[in-house]
């Protein structure tokens, strides 16, 4: 997917943008939902970093939460990128990595969507 600099676009820019990234590499994932997305995306200011991804693929879980076949298609990515990760984000990553835990016990043991913010 790509994740392009968007720091200098005004809100509606910057939804439209990151809506239209999610979509053209997530066809199944609705315009509405990868603006729900976007919504909640912080702004890309600087390099992209392992966190923006993460993030990103976090919050097209979340909105989708309601339908577990995309949520598991999104969950193949973010495995992906944690374990190709090579950098070390320290505490900052530890979330990202808590939450697999968190995602793997609903997809497969019907328990609620895991909040980030519980991390």
């Amino acid at each position: 997917m790509k994740y392009e600099y968007n720091g200098h676009l005004t809100v509606e820019e910057r939804i439209d943008q990151v809506s239209k990234e999610i979509t053209e590499y997530y066809p199944q994932v609705t315009l509405e939902k990868a603006k729900e997305a976007a919504i909640i995306e912080d702004r890309i200011s600087s390099e992209v970093t392992l966190i923006n991804k993460l993030n990103r693929l976090y919050n097209i879980m979340l909105v989708h939460r309601d339908n577990k076949k995309i949520v598991m298609e999104i969950f193949k990515d973010y495995l992906k990128l944690i374990s190709n990760n090579t950098t070390d984000y320290g505490e900052e990553l530890d979330k990202y990595v808590d939450l697999i835990d968190g995602i793997n016990t609903y997809l497969y043991n019907n328990a609620d969507f895991p909040f980030i913010n519980h991390f």
